[in-house]
């Protein structure tokens, strides 16, 4: 299962959205958040009852264990403080997708591919795609590598 993300690849990530600081009341920008992280979840809960064929390419549906572990990583992402992917989509071949986009065109894409597996690609402006693979297990992760690194 997913336990934590480790700081090694939190720092690589682009900013969170907030500085983590309790406030007295929510700001605008607080319910925002909030709204998209319930939005994100909503969507993710909705792909675990898709059906086969569910978008009449004959699809299969993703995996339900594959949704709840997207679940679980999204709520890590919440509560280590960073917005809501501008996108939540079902993968064609069963796995479950994230997408960021930001201003300066940088693109952080998370996709979980099986239960407690995801595989991140940062694609930033000017330098190479980087890409990792998460990997969590009961206990927690198993590893955090670039691809193609022996894991």
């Amino acid at each position: 299962m997913w336990t934590t993300l480790e700081p090694e690849i939190v720092a690589r990530l682009p900013r969170p959205a907030m500085n983590g600081t309790a406030t007295a009341s929510p700001s605008s920008e607080t319910v925002e958040i909030a709204e998209g992280w319930e939005a994100c979840i909503d969507k993710l809960l909705e792909y675990r009852r898709y059906e086969p064929d569910w978008d009449g390419l004959k699809t299969p549906p993703p995996d339900p264990e594959t949704v709840d572990s997207a679940i679980i990583l999204a709520v890590l992402l919440r509560q280590s403080r960073f917005n809501p992917p501008s996108w939540t989509v079902p993968g064609f071949d069963g796995s479950v997708g994230f997408e960021w986009q930001w201003p300066d065109k940088t693109i952080l894409e998370v996709d979980v591919v099986e239960p407690f597996v995801a595989d991140l690609f940062l694609h930033t402006p000017d330098r190479e795609t980087e890409h990792w693979r998460l990997k969590g297990s009961r206990s927690g992760f198993e590893s955090a590598a670039p691809a193609g690194a022996d894991q």
